[in-house]
């Protein structure tokens, strides 16, 4: 990690510093270990829902990642290296919220997840370990045809959201549809259709992976050696940056 920040301008978004807060105290201890010990060591992002939030009430397209990230000069507490650790009480009420607030996006993801078969007909009644050309099929127009994503944003789209037509591969909103999508049929082709429980496991496992590569997609590079997050973002924008 310590090289990667040297060569790169690394960010962090929230989910994963969420996520390294949460994790077992000694992956916590060895994550934090491996970042350089210095002020500033990576650009801190703010989460997906904030920057979904800032498109619609701008109604305008995600422009800057300097425009949601942390302002601030900030060094990592050296005690999150030591696994004993332990948080503060007004920090495990902050920690808390946060589990919150990412709680309510999951279940959001969860109830578009459950439809997308209804989005494509072919996939509908797909049972687990059949041919998986039509989830194929699905998932390539959610990544090529910018015209089947916004058809499911409008069906989708609250009023106070931007409009339909404005809708291209510069909104962060575009952008969480063709992940989510590509993730919920990924459940699919593994569940079958219409096995919510199954799906909503995986969700919760899964989520905070999808929020990373709607960050990544936004700056056009993904650092990760998960596969499968890989080939999402790969899937998506071809000409992306892969480090790893």
């Amino acid at each position: 990690m310590a090289e990667l920040c040297s060569s790169y301008q690394v960010l962090m978004p929230e989910a994963l510093f969420y996520e390294l807060l949460t994790t077992d105290p000694k992956n916590r201890a060895w994550c934090f270990a491996n970042l350089p010990d210095i002020n500033n060591p990576l650009i801190l992002v703010k989460n997906v829902g904030f920057i979904f939030r800032a498109e619609v009430e701008k109604k305008a397209p995600f422009a800057d990642i300097k425009d949601v990230s942390a302002n601030i000069r900030y060094s990592f507490n050296r005690n999150l290296t030591n696994p004993d650790h332990n948080f503060s009480n007004e920090q495990k009420q902050s920690i808390s919220k946060w589990r919150t607030d990412i709680n309510s996006r999951i279940e959001d993801f969860k109830q578009k997840a459950a439809v997308v078969s209804g989005w494509f007909p072919k996939v509908k009644g797909f049972k687990a370990g059949s041919d998986p050309q039509p989830i194929e099929e699905a998932k390539l127009l959610v990544c090529r045809d910018s015209s089947v994503v916004r058809k499911i944003y409008d069906q989708i789209r609250h009023d106070s959201f931007p409009a339909t037509e404005m809708m291209d591969e510069r909104w962060a909103l575009f952008r969480e549809i063709q992940v989510y999508i590509l993730a919920a049929l990924d459940y699919v082709c593994m569940y079958g259709d219409n096995n919510a429980e199954a799906v909503s496991s995986k969700i919760e496992n899964e989520y905070l992976d999808l929020e990373y590569c709607i960050t990544a997609l936004l700056v056009g590079a993904l650092a990760s050696r998960d596969n499968r997050m890989i080939k999402r973002f790969k899937s998506i924008k071809p000409d992306g940056a892969v480090i790893n």
